[in-house]
């Protein structure tokens, strides 16, 4: 049950990160921006805008910039990974637990594809896609 308050909690804060352009001033996302080495863009950029530094059709490693949506992405992974449960188990049972913050670009990338590919499956789907996540250290 807290698993499922944990995800109501993380919709709530990424509508709210998505609303407020001024979210990238929070410590948070200058940590992470720092241990990337990226740049926080509240909005990411719509379809068809000349500039592509978030389109898809960019590799990871020439990436630039990070959004709400890529964070959202990246927790909702990390959430599912069997490390992290089992790291966090007495936490997750009584009140949320942290999610640390991104080690590398390429994990971070990696856990933010795998985190965008979970929430489209369906759930006869998801425990392969949660194999994959379990692969990757956190």
């Amino acid at each position: 049950m807290i698993f499922a308050t944990y995800l109501e909690e993380l919709n709530k804060w990424y509508h709210a990160i998505h609303a407020d352009s001024d979210w990238a001033s929070v410590s948070i996302i200058k940590k992470i921006e720092e241990n990337l080495g990226l740049n926080f863009v509240a909005r990411p950029y719509d379809e068809g805008n000349v500039c592509m530094a978030n389109s898809p059709e960019i590799r990871d490693d020439y990436k630039a910039t990070f959004s709400s949506i890529d964070l959202w992405n990246y927790i909702y992974a990390v959430l599912h990974s069997k490390s992290y449960r089992e790291k966090h188990k007495h936490f997750l049972k009584i009140d949320f637990s942290r999610v640390h913050y991104p080690k590398d670009v390429q994990g971070f990338w990696n856990l933010v594809d795998l985190g965008g590919q979970l929430q489209q499956l369906p759930q006869s789907e998801i425990q392969r896609l949660i194999q994959e996540i379990n692969a990757i250290e956190l």
